[in-house]
């Protein structure tokens, strides 16, 4: 007989199906804390699987994710479907960048994708005799904005809810080169040369699961005009020696002046340990931690520190910069923070002591640059003589 539950339907009864076919019901329905053991089917629709109280984390995203992937098996691959095999078709809202949609887009590459807003469409509406401009304007005012971007632009982030504007992003047509160690200029397309001091930070990680977080290193050119130009940024999971390793040759490459890392539990430990190898290799640069505010969450300290040099146009962005830009874009829904953190830290280096433990024997020789003077008026002395001035930014090895 014919069957109906709240799980399945069965249009036919068992006896009655043909023999040899599947066990499978007419139409099952599972979630993600249900799986369907054994069974393969025709079709799979998978309706809504995000929403959002399970799209806000890291941990919830990939749990989602992981669970999409776990759907290919189910499909029937002896199906009587055009093409001769199980379909599966996608539906859902937005409601975080890096969420399982935007993973099936980036990883399926089969998928025939179609994404719509509710203004989509002929008079611009997807839909006119239900979502009316009438309807939509008073959605509009009634819900908040992170809402209706979702429920009706298919868009994650409100432009109203953006922190940092579109305005301030400046990425300019420079590219970056050394000029010596400790100094480097970044150069226009008009050959226009703008001397930095070129720093390196660093938000450490320690795990190197798909769940764990990501390392994420800024490199930024300061210039004494208070200009700052963020050169290049990373992202990536490896082991501290695999870090330190890079780290090293980022120092020769781009002639590094300072080293900033996060000093708060681990990540002091993490510092002292880049301390131990840079003088087995006899790297001679400052190693700084970095002391974050912990009474503030993150995305309160990450908007102080950079917000206020973004809306004064203090910061320029070199391109090839897509993973820092994705964060501006995106911030503060982001699943991984690890990059725009290590941007953020660059500010929390400028107001922290210079931190120089290790002396190159062979060369007892500093020299400082103030923020008042120019790169080239370098001001030499021993360490005991430099360490004294108090109001410098930073100690650089010469």
């Amino acid at each position: 007989m014919p069957g109906w539950t709240n799980d399945y339907v069965d249009f036919l009864g068992l006896k009655e199906r043909p023999e040899g076919s599947v066990h499978e019901h007419s139409i099952d329905t599972a979630g993600i804390d249900r799986t369907q053991v054994g069974d393969h089917y025709d079709l799979i629709i998978v309706d809504d699987i995000h929403d959002e109280n399970n799209s806000q984390t890291a941990e919830q995203i990939e749990r989602v994710t992981d669970y999409l992937q776990t759907l290919a098996p189910y499909l029937d691959r002896k199906s009587t479907m055009p093409g001769g095999h199980g379909k599966i078709i996608y539906i859902g809202t937005r409601w975080n960048f890096g969420d399982a949609y935007e993973w099936l887009m980036n990883n399926e590459p089969s998928l025939s994708v179609s994404s719509n807003s509710c203004y989509d469409g002929p008079d611009g509406l997807l839909f006119p005799e239900e979502l009316t401009h009438e309807f939509l304007a008073s959605e509009r005012a009634r819900l908040k904005p992170r809402l209706f971007s979702s429920w009706y632009l298919n868009e994650p982030q409100a432009d109203e809810d953006k922190i940092f504007k579109e305005e301030w992003k400046q990425i300019v047509n420079a590219s970056y080169v050394k000029t010596r160690h400790g100094l480097g200029e970044v150069v226009f397309a008009d050959d226009t040369k703008i001397t930095v001091i070129p720093r390196l930070t660093l938000d450490p990680a320690l795990g190197l699961s798909k769940n764990s977080d990501y390392v994420g290193i800024c490199l930024m050119g300061w210039a004494t005009d208070g200009v700052r130009y963020i050169i290049k940024t990373w992202r990536f999971r490896e082991s501290p020696k695999q870090v330190i390793d890079r780290l090293i040759g980022m120092i020769w490459q781009y002639g590094v002046a300072t080293l900033g890392v996060e000093g708060v539990a681990f990540q002091r430990i993490y510092g002292d340990m880049i301390r131990k190898h840079f003088v087995e290799k006899d790297i001679n640069i400052p190693v700084i931690h970095i002391k974050t505010d912990t009474w503030k969450s993150k995305k309160k300290r990450v908007e102080s520190l950079l917000e206020p040099h973004f809306a004064e146009g203090k910061i320029y962005i070199l391109p090839g910069n897509e993973l820092f830009i994705s964060d501006f874009d995106h911030w503060p829904q982001l699943k991984y923070d690890d990059v725009i953190d290590s941007v953020a830290m660059q500010f929390e280096q400028a107001v922290m002591e210079p931190d120089i433990v290790y002396i190159n024997q062979r060369r007892n020789r500093w020299m400082v640059h103030p923020d008042d003077r120019e790169p080239q008026e370098q001001v030499y002395g021993t360490l005991q003589e430099i360490m004294p001035r108090r109001s410098y930014v930073g100690i650089y090895s010469g």
